[in-house]
């Protein structure tokens, strides 16, 4: 699976972040610079990382009508656990964003990798089917906006924790 990675400065205190990103039909992995501006750098700047996913593997559950497969996670989970081990990125600072069907693997990763993200940040999408979380004990933040023909439609849901 091919997959596009910035990469700051190593960060000995290990407090660096990583950020995952998936894109929407017809884009490519370069769509996360469009979409994080200079936010890019400043993430590079401070000793993150932007990992950002060209294809799909295409196997297990569908959860973004055909585009991205929750298989896609496990290529996700190699790239976290390298960058903690080999690049001190904090593992209480990992997030998931995408735009559009990237907006629904990121929907859908939220639930099945609750464990370990931060936050997701979903644009133009949500979740394709009613999911639990994989831990209750973790509820990721979320930021999630949807335009609408009056305007953009932005809110931040709050998470009830048990």
């Amino acid at each position: 699976m091919d997959v596009r990675l910035w990469i700051g400065p190593s960060r000995d205190d290990g407090q660096g972040m990583l950020l995952l990103y998936w894109h929407g039909v017809g884009g490519l992995a370069d769509e996360a610079t469009a979409m994080l501006g200079s936010n890019l750098q400043r993430i590079l700047d401070a000793g993150g990382m932007v990992a950002s996913f060209s294809e799909t593997l295409g196997t297990g559950t569908d959860s973004a009508l055909g585009t991205w497969y929750e298989d896609d996670f496990a290529v996700a989970d190699a790239i976290i656990a390298c960058a903690i081990e080999q690049h001190g990125i904090d593992p209480r600072r990992i997030h998931v964003a995408g735009c559009g069907l990237g907006a629904f693997q990121a929907g859908a990763m939220l639930y099945a990798r609750s464990s370990y993200l931060a936050s997701g940040v979903l644009v133009q999408g949500g979740v394709m089917a009613v999911r639990e979380l994989e831990t209750a004990d973790h509820v990721p933040a979320l930021i999630t906006s949807y335009d609408t023909d009056d305007g953009p439609i932005s809110f931040v849901p709050s998470a009830r924790r048990p």
